[in-house]
């Protein structure tokens, strides 16, 4: 079994037109939920509120057989991502997140996957920290997906420093472009894809080697 652990919450898409779409997402659970596709047993961890959303998300997980561990938020709202819509095209966006999971057990599991807004907002953030040390103990192996979210950090140093506690630990990191990016100052796919990612604890920074015939810039 792979344990997820992140946020689940539901997408609200308003169009300019009046009409709206509710879709059950987060990054963690979407993966899950495709581990079980691929008939991959899957447990998510996530917070979820006593609200129709939370009741909507928990039928969603049950229809693709993912198991599911989930907190009470303080507030009984389930979280939300609401992207509006222009006449033009684009999009403003309102999130309704929190994160404030409290202390979990790792149950008996093959891998740990842990991303997203679960390893950045505050005070969930430590629950995930703890799990992946206790998956860290139990010589688990362990993903984590960066997925970042700039504006949820204080500085980018802090998001370095706290991106860089996880991948420490972890046996696999799944950084984009842009992620890349951001952690190893490499500025092209070649120099982003181009290598494992090395991880320099001491230097609190990330690096990716070139591959062979790989040009980094």
């Amino acid at each position: 079994m792979i344990v997820v652990v992140g946020e689940a919450l539901i997408d609200i898409v308003a169009g300019n037109d009046g009409r709206r779409e509710e879709l059950v997402g987060g990054g963690p659970l979407n993966i899950a939920v495709g581990l079980s596709r691929l008939d991959q047993p899957a447990l998510l961890i996530t917070q979820t509120g006593d609200d129709a959303y939370g009741v909507q998300i928990a039928s969603y997980l049950h229809r693709n057989e993912v198991e599911l561990v989930s907190g009470p938020t303080s507030t009984g709202r389930t979280n939300t991502a609401t992207a509006t819509l222009a006449a033009d095209g684009s999009a403003s966006y309102a999130f309704d997140l929190e994160w404030t999971l409290q202390h979990q057990e790792l149950p008996r599991c093959d891998a740990l996957h842990v991303g997203s807004l679960g390893t950045a907002l505050e005070p969930g953030r430590g629950t995930v920290v703890d799990l992946v040390e206790q998956a860290w103990a139990h010589d688990v192996f362990i993903s984590f997906d960066p997925n970042l979210r700039p504006t949820l950090w204080p500085s980018p140093q802090r998001m370095r420093e706290a991106l860089n506690a996880f991948a420490v630990q972890a046996d696999w990191v799944l950084p984009g472009l842009p992620e890349g990016r951001i952690l190893t100052g490499h500025g092209t796919p070649e120099g982003v894809a181009g290598g494992r990612l090395q991880v320099l604890p001491d230097l609190g920074i990330v690096e990716v080697p070139a591959a062979d015939g790989a040009e980094v810039q």
